[in-house]
């Protein structure tokens, strides 16, 4: 069975670490995986769920300032910040509504970090009316509790070694790692003055969907810590944005992860208050351009998921087939439906070009 670890917090001195050996070597093994298991069980207790904000077109880019270390913060002068500023103007006069910004979880060390780095976007977001959500990469609360994956005992190396942590995905089934997330979620949230956080999961669930720690049991004894935590933010009139697991098409590993660990198990069950970047079409070319937002919402709707939380994702051109300005405009203007409930995802080399050219368009309604 998995060790339960102990006695840790959210930076843990080197003696510490050296605790979780045993645990790496269970990891390394990929056999036996068991958690030991808190949080919340049921929806005992749980009360109505509050409003979120309504959905807007959306931009997500990724924007990475701060350290991907938490106890560094927000290492040197802000690189993106005051790109992100230049952009929201043009982003609103094509009609966007809101802006994701990808950033890494140092920004997130505390309440104050995040309040320092997004103060000037805050007086943007006012001046545009254009939302500003502060988000980060799930993985980095990995890093958080057990230390960088290059770094002692780990010592991973080769190609993508930050991505191949020996506690990823075992660390999900430890209530320590959805405490992380309460916190940081919270730190920025409160920092950005915002009411929803973007988390991308996908070098957790997607990257590691194989993996045979997710069986029925582990994912059955993990739900309740998760919901535990979708509850607290939630009651704090905080609300989770989750690129990833999604529901996608045929994919049966990841659509499990998605079900298992997220499905709600009805309108008053926190979970059911997650907004979920679904990424259909995201591609635009054969086979992926031909499903369809509908398609999309079916996939959700089928499995018990509130299709009111469901988004339609487009990826920009830094991805192989991705959809530039012009092919998502034609698609928005074509199925005015989809507007308010697409999301758009840019690079960190070109969302100042791609929010240039969206500007220089009509808008798109």
């Amino acid at each position: 069975m998995m060790s339960h670890v102990k006695d840790r917090g959210a930076c843990l001195p080197p003696g510490v670490r050296l605790r979780i050996l045993t645990v790496l070597t269970l990891a390394t093994a990929f056999g036996g995986f068991a958690l030991g298991g808190c949080g919340t069980s049921g929806l005992g207790g749980f009360g109505p769920i509050p409003t979120p904000l309504p959905p807007a077109l959306t931009m997500m880019a990724y924007a990475p300032d701060g350290s991907n270390i938490v106890t560094e913060g927000v290492v040197g002068t802000p690189v993106h910040r005051p790109k992100v500023m230049g952009v929201l103007p043009q982003l609103k006069s094509y009609g966007f509504g809101r802006f994701v910004q990808m950033a890494y979880v140092g920004i997130a060390r505390t309440e104050e970090d995040a309040a320092n780095y997004y103060a000037p976007l805050i007086e943007a977001s006012r001046a545009t009316g254009v939302r500003v959500v502060p988000g980060t990469f799930a993985q980095g609360f990995i890093d958080d509790l057990f230390g960088l994956a290059t770094a002692p005992p780990w010592n991973v190396v080769g190609s993508n070694a930050l991505l191949r942590h020996p506690m990823n995905p075992i660390a999900v089934g430890e209530q320590a790692y959805w405490d992380e997330l309460v916190l940081r979620c919270r730190n920025l949230a409160r920092g950005a003055q915002a009411s929803e956080v973007l988390l991308d999961q996908e070098f957790i669930y997607y990257l590691y969907r194989f993996h045979e720690f997710w069986s029925d049991e582990n994912l059955a004894k993990i739900k309740p810590m998760a919901r535990d935590a979708v509850n607290r933010l939630r009651n704090e009139g905080i609300f989770l944005i989750f690129y990833h697991p999604a529901i996608i098409g045929t994919d049966v590993s990841i659509n499990r992860i998605a079900e298992g660990l997220f499905g709600p198990e009805n309108a008053d069950d926190p979970l059911a208050s997650i907004e979920h970047f679904c990424p259909l079409p995201y591609y635009n070319n054969p086979p992926f351009g031909t499903q369809s937002p509908a398609q999309a919402e079916s996939d959700y709707a089928v499995r018990g998921f509130n299709t009111d939380r469901v988004r339609i994702g487009f990826a920009g051109p830094h991805i192989a087939f991705g959809f530039t300005p012009t092919t998502l405009d034609a698609f928005l203007k074509a199925s005015p439906d989809v507007i308010d409930r697409a999301w758009y995802v840019a690079g960190a080399v070109n969302y100042e070009a791609l929010s240039a050219s969206f500007g220089a368009m009509p808008p798109v309604r």
